[in-house]
């Protein structure tokens, strides 16, 4: 005990401080850590269908494309999403990049049911081709924080994704669509 009464006061600032430091980090990991989940976390769609053409398919039956010629990225996003804010700055900085697209911006609440059922988290992304061929459907990224580095959006429109292709098993900052049916195994 006369050890500690034997620190400068300054040497317990420094202290306090990495204390202080060391307490921040772990709940800034923790909060992170909370928000990190599988695109597709309860299997709903890896129950639904048998491969990821068939859940192309289906998004693509549901979603509307309605600019002939032009290649249209719909953005389906959660009200009250804390993972929304992640994509919105990168969501601005793709529009004005891209102004050739079409961007069309939806909420899981205007969704009818079947598009609903599609929808296993947000923020997602559906992109149609030039011809309507959907050709991408999942999340903007595949990390907490979306941007052009870690963005499945930049990668189709770079075209260096050119495949038919859905991360659903990608990890990252979304929020379950509550509105998906979720069945226990």
């Amino acid at each position: 005990m006369k050890a500690f009464k034997s620190l400068k006061p300054s040497t317990w600032m420094i202290f306090g401080a990495l204390l202080w430091g060391v307490l921040v980090v772990f709940l800034l990991f923790q909060f992170i850590s909370d928000r990190l989940i599988s695109f597709d976390e309860n299997q709903v769609i890896h129950r639904q269908f048998t491969t990821v053409e068939a859940y192309l398919d289906a998004v693509g039956a549901a979603f509307e494309y309605t600019n002939d010629g032009q290649i249209q990225i719909i953005r389906v996003e959660e009200q009250g999403c804390v993972c929304n804010g992640a994509s919105v700055g990168h969501w601005a900085q793709v529009k004005q990049q891209y102004s050739e697209v079409s961007f069309q911006d939806m909420s899981v609440r205007s969704l009818s049911d079947a598009q609903q059922a599609l929808v296993p988290a947000t923020p997602m992304a559906v992109i149609f081709d030039t011809d309507g061929t959907l050709m991408y459907a999942g999340p903007f990224s595949d990390a907490n924080y979306c941007n052009s580095d870690n963005s499945f959006i930049d990668a189709y429109l770079n075209e260096s994704l050119k495949q038919r292709f859905s991360p659903l098993g990608a990890v990252g900052c979304y929020c379950k669509n509550s509105r998906v049916p979720f069945e226990s195994r």
